[in-house]
């Protein structure tokens, strides 16, 4: 645990610099930090408090002055045996007192005739082969107890055969006290047949007979390089002579287990995409947003609009009189989203100088987002978004009502996924139908969603919920609904661009009964009981007698092309008035639980 405290504290002094900052900011860092984790930052690998037990896999310069109980050396550098380039001519001259780099290595010197092609390679050969030998000590003097060492195949012909380092210090020629001789003559040696490996190993083993045994491994040559072992208990410092037994007799190992091949990441858009008729569907674009499929990619992000006229019109009787949509003159896909997205992020909606905010925030994010658009009439368009009504999840009133104390954006979260876990009657595999089923039996007759809902149940999303689920809400916002309760509305903005691409976009597009067509048409439904079970997990561990039917406030997708302003026009719902462009779902809270349970693996 201590080990972990000190990971985190050294990852959040990373973070922020080593400022002082507040709490909450931290916190949003870090979980941005857990959300996108990186497996190849060696930074971010938990630590544990001592590497003493742990297999380790370094190169041989990063082990010196280091042991190890135990060390296997596969491969050591061989630079000595390869052939010398001509750019590759780097050697010491100690005529000279200095190294030299031969840019001529293929022209004779007119001035020191003695040092010929030849002889230049051969010294830069040499130095090659010094560093083999040098880089072969540290490597041989590592281990405490047992030395693994894997000797290579002798194929080289020529000056550069039989000069491995590892070749010379196992069978090279050696003088009274052990000690290889300067001249090493070893051509003719080594051989791949057993008994003469085996017979040129001798001198070296009677310099340590109590330490070093030479015995024969029976090894499967089919396979890229030979595995060592033995039945018999092995002394340390043991040479494997690799050879083939051909009456060895191979098994297939068999586990006595099975292994759990079901469990991994999985998303909202990972799942989405598992239904076939709408996996490749070139309406939805999956780079809005990391993790998740969000935009409508109708258009390249730097030019096309949704017509070019500077009105937009409507066939709804709820519109008396054509009303501009502010987003029409502006682009859409997914790098335009991303934009969006984090504006809305950083802006203070409720700013006594709303217009001057977003100004200032779309010009910091258009430093870094290779976009081209008219920033004045983004700056128009989210004032008129964050203006408009939200309905009466929101008590009728608008993201510019809701205080910085009051929202929580971009919360990351990864649940653990218990349908891989066993119980009573065995092990209990969820799956997508499984959702579906606990959807309808949640869901009243006329919900809008039931169809959707009807279709997971059939198992257009062939998915075993196992291993752990993650993604990204947009917002948590404390609210007051119509009847005066606080709740916790869980949020998502979409830039989306809905209707016909043969025509202009209109305002009754985004009728409220029409966005359901348009969350069905892109899963949007799943997005919106998944986000509502992560916002549910995060509450009952921040709020003090949390019970789901109280705080939970149910899901709004912001449609932010079909909200026009103060002005914009309202449909009767059940629960009163909803705007266009705002899809309110009061998601029963029963069914958050029960999904919430089914996600732990609960019957």
């Amino acid at each position: 645990n201590l080990t972990d405290l000190d990971h985190i504290a050294e990852l959040a002094h990373q973070l922020s610099g080593g400022r002082g900052i507040e709490p909450a900011v931290m916190a949003a860092q870090l979980d941005d930090l857990i959300a996108n984790a990186d497996g190849d930052d060696e930074s971010q690998a938990r630590r544990i408090p001592s590497d003493d037990h742990a297999v380790q896999i370094m190169t041989v310069h990063v082990s010196k002055g280091l042991e190890f109980p135990v060390v296997c050396c596969p491969f050591l550098p061989s630079k000595g045996r390869h052939k010398v380039n001509s750019d590759q001519v780097i050697y010491r001259d100690d005529d000279l007192g200095s190294r030299v780099l031969d840019v001529a290595s293929t022209t004779k010197w007119s001035n020191d005739t003695h040092q010929t092609v030849e002889d230049r390679k051969n010294r830069a050969r040499a130095e090659l082969a010094g560093e083999d030998a040098r880089t072969a000590y540290v490597a041989l003097t590592r281990a405490q107890h047992q030395l693994l060492l894997w000797w290579p195949d002798q194929r080289a012909k020529g000056p550069a055969a039989n000069t491995h380092a590892i070749t010379k210090i196992l069978v090279g020629s050696r003088n009274e006290a052990g000690a290889l001789t300067p001249e090493v003559n070893i051509d003719g040696v080594v051989t791949r047949d057993l008994p003469p490996a085996m017979s040129c190993l001798a001198p070296l083993v009677s310099l340590a007979p109590d330490l070093i045994e030479v015995g024969e491994v029976a090894i499967n040559e089919s396979r890229s390089r030979p595995a060592t072992g033995s039945a018999e208990p092995r002394n340390p410092g043991t040479v494997d002579t690799g050879t083939v037994d051909p009456g060895e007799n191979f098994e297939v190992a068999e586990l006595d287990r099975e292994l759990p091949r079901i469990t991994r990441r999985w998303s909202f858009s990972s799942i989405s995409n598992t239904d076939e008729e709408s996996r490749f569907d070139p309406a939805v674009d999956t780079n809005q947003h990391p993790g998740d499929t969000d935009e409508a990619d109708d258009t390249d992000a730097t030019g096309g609009t949704d017509n070019d006229a500077e009105t937009k019109g409507s066939n709804d009787p709820a519109v008396a009189e054509p009303i501009e949509l502010p987003f029409a003159a502006l682009p859409a896909g997914g790098t335009f989203g991303l934009l969006v997205h984090e504006v809305l992020e950083h802006t203070d909606f409720a700013s006594a100088n709303l217009e001057a905010a977003l100004s200032h925030e779309i010009q910091r994010q258009l430093r870094w987002t290779p976009i081209e658009l008219d920033a004045p009439a983004l700056t128009v368009a989210m004032a008129a978004m964050i203006r408009t009504p939200l309905g009466p999840q929101f008590g009728g009133g608008a993201l510019c009502d809701i205080k910085f104390g009051d929202r929580l954006d971009e919360l990351s979260f990864a649940m653990n996924l218990g349908g891989d876990q066993a119980h009573d009657d065995g092990p209990m595999t969820r799956t997508m139908t499984d959702v579906g089923e606990v959807i309808l039996a949640h869901l009243p007759a006329d919900d809008p969603l039931r169809p959707w809902a009807t279709d997971v149940a059939a198992g257009i999303f062939p998915v075993d919920l196992a291993g752990h689920l993650t993604g990204h809400i947009d917002a948590l916002f404390r609210v007051q609904n119509h009847r005066g309760e606080t709740r916790f509305v869980t949020v998502d903005y979409k830039t989306n661009r809905l209707g016909s691409p043969d025509r202009s976009a209109r305002l009754d597009d985004y009728h409220p009964d029409r966005l359901p067509e348009a969350m069905v048409h892109h899963h949007y439904p799943l997005q919106a009981l998944i986000y509502p079970v992560a916002t549910h997990r995060y509450l009952r561990s921040r709020i003090r007698d949390y019970a789901a039917e109280t705080h939970l406030g149910g899901v709004a997708y912001l449609f932010a092309r079909g909200m026009v302003g103060p002005g914009t026009p309202s449909a009767p719902t059940a629960d009163g008035d909803v705007p266009f462009g705002v899809f309110s779902w009061a998601v029963p809270p029963a069914l958050v639980v029960a999904l919430s349970d089914l996600f732990d693996g609960a019957p």
